[in-house]
Parts: structure tokens; C-alpha cells; sequence
């Protein structure tokens, strides 16, 4: 049997000896990489797998699209990585204003352009001495300078911190009030759970995939794609410190009680566990063995 992380790895099988082996894949992917691997790749995605394991309903969803029999997916979320999040000791705010983030490699599907355009929208709300923001996960590429040029065409950009990747990114997110998760897509938003991990409201946009399952009621998600609905929502926060305490001990709680790793592990097992079982019911049998 071979497990499989992610649909993106799927073509190496074409370099291996395992051409009779059971394929287990774990896609991590969504609709627009996974259009890719089926254009270019389609006598392995999505035939070639005996199990598919998605991190969400959404990404179940979208395997679906592409022609795998619902049956031959189970829907296991990511977990919390080990001891994360264990600690209540305060962390220091890069600003003593109001924070909103936001986090991810600086491509299409984490629309960068719509977190940008509710920068503008809330700071015209409340004003620019109100609030602070934070974007966690710029670099020296050519997407980054897109995304700073963009904000100073948005005249925002003097009210956001651009932050370099990190090893060790919960200490950023310890200075959020709100994560804004402003993606076209997500299959599962692990900056998301993070956050929720650390008392931290998440706000997002409820067409994006996979993190309004991960939230559940601990978050607000605005229909549509809309940067003014978001800006609204977060400024609505802002006014109602209640509301966001409240939101993020529930989100706290949701994200150490029901995203455990030994839960997920465990799951994640009895799928390979059965891939093998039925490999093992169809091989010829020797004598006794």
C-alpha cells in the first residue's frame, strides 16, 4: 500500500515499481489545484486511488466534482500540532490598537486583494487611529511586492504590518483581537484553528471551503465574498468587547476539545488499516499462509 500526502504527489507514482499497489491519497488540495492534477494528470487523479482521506466536507466536496465515488472518501479535519497552545501567558501586542490579522503565503486563493479592500472599509468606519493590521507571511517574491504595491494604491499601507514568515507564528497571532481569513479558498484553514487555539476570533467569508467547518458558531462568516460585509463584522467586534470575549473562549474550547491529534491519527490509521485489509482479501493465497 502507498499513503499519499496530498493529490500534488500523485504523479511520482509514475516513477515507482507499485504499479498494483493500493493508493491511499490525504488531499490537502482545492477546486483549482485539483483541476490542474486532473488536466494533467488523469489516469492517476482521480482513478488511480483505492481511498481518498479530505481534511473537510468542502474538500470532499470538490474530490466529488471531479468524478470519485463519494464512498471512497472519508472527511478527517487537522489537528492542533502537539502541546500547542497550552500557555495563558500574555503575549506582546506589536500595536496597543485594536489588531486585525491575516496569514498565508501571499498567492490567488488567500485573497489578499479582498483582505486589502476591508483594510480600506474598516479604517474609513472607525478611522486609521483605531486600528492596527497585520499580515503574517510576506517574503521577497514578486507576489509580496504585488501585495504591498496594491496597498499603497489602496492608500492602507502605512496601517499594516508586513511580517516575514516565521517559525514560530503563534506568537504573532497571540497579538490578533481577529484573524480576517479573506480566501477564495481553503480546504482547511490551520491558521484559523491556531488562532482559536490562542482565544482569537476568526472572521471569514462563508463560500471559501473549509473554514466555516473549523470555526463552527465560534466565528462570524459573511456570505459572499464581500470585503465590506467583512469590514462591517469585524468593526462590529470591535464595538461589542462581550461579544468577542465570549466568541473566543468558545473558540478555545472548540479548537482543543475537537481537533486532537490523537483523534485524527487514530482515524487516519483505520483508513490505511482497511486500504490494506482489502489489498490482503483479493491477493492469492500459498497454503496456509
Amino acid at each position: 500500500m502507498v499513503y499519499v500526502n496530498g493529490v500534488w504527489t500523485l504523479p511520482a507514482l509514475n516513477y515507482t515499481s507499485f504499479r498494483d499497489a493500493q493508493v491511499v491519497v490525504h488531499v490537502h488540495e482545492a477546486d483549482r489545484y485539483l483541476r490542474q492534477v486532473h488536466q494533467n494528470y488523469p489516469e492517476l487523479f482521480p482513478g488511480r486511488p483505492s481511498r481518498y482521506i479530505a481534511v473537510s466536507n468542502a474538500t470532499k466536496d470538490s474530490v466529488v466534482r471531479f468524478g470519485v465515488d463519494p464512498d471512497r472518501v472519508d472527511v478527517i479535519y487537522n489537528s492542533l500540532s502537539p502541546g500547542i497552545a497550552t500557555s495563558d501567558t500574555p503575549v506582546d501586542r506589536i500595536s496597543k490598537k485594536f489588531t486585525v490579522g491575516g496569514s498565508g503565503y501571499l498567492a490567488w486563493c488567500k485573497g489578499t486583494q479582498l483582505w486589502l479592500q476591508m483594510v480600506a472599509e474598516v479604517v474609513k468606519i472607525v478611522g486609521e487611529d483605531a486600528v492596527r493590521f497585520v499580515w503574517l507571511g510576506c517574503d521577497d517574491s514578486g507576489a509580496a511586492l504585488e501585495f504591498e504595491e496594491t496597498a499603497r494604491k489602496l492608500k492602507v499601507w502605512h496601517f499594516i504590518d508586513f511580517l516575514p514568515v516565521t517559525q514560530k507564528p503563534l506568537e504573532v497571532y497571540g497579538t490578533f483581537d481577529v484573524l480576517a481569513v479573506s480566501s477564495w479558498e481553503e480546504t482547511f484553514s490551520l491558521a484559523s484553528l491556531e488562532c482559536m487555539s490562542l482565544g482569537k476570533v476568526v472572521v471569514c467569508f462563508a463560500d471559501n471551503g473549509g473554514t466555516p467547518e473549523v470555526i463552527g458558531d465560534t466565528g462570524i462568516c459573511v456570505p459572499g465574498f464581500s470585503p465590506q460585509l467583512m469590514a462591517q463584522s469585524i468593526v462590529d467586534l470591535m464595538k461589542n468587547s462581550d461579544r468577542l470575549s465570549l466568541l473566543g473562549v468558545a473558540a478555545r474550547e472548540r479548537a482543543t476539545t475537537q481537533f486532537k491529534l490523537d483523534t485524527q491519527v487514530e482515524a487516519v490509521y483505520n483508513v490505511i488499516a482497511q486500504a490494506c485489509a482489502e489489498k490482503l482479501a483479493v491477493l492469492p493465497r500459498s497454503g496456509s499462509h
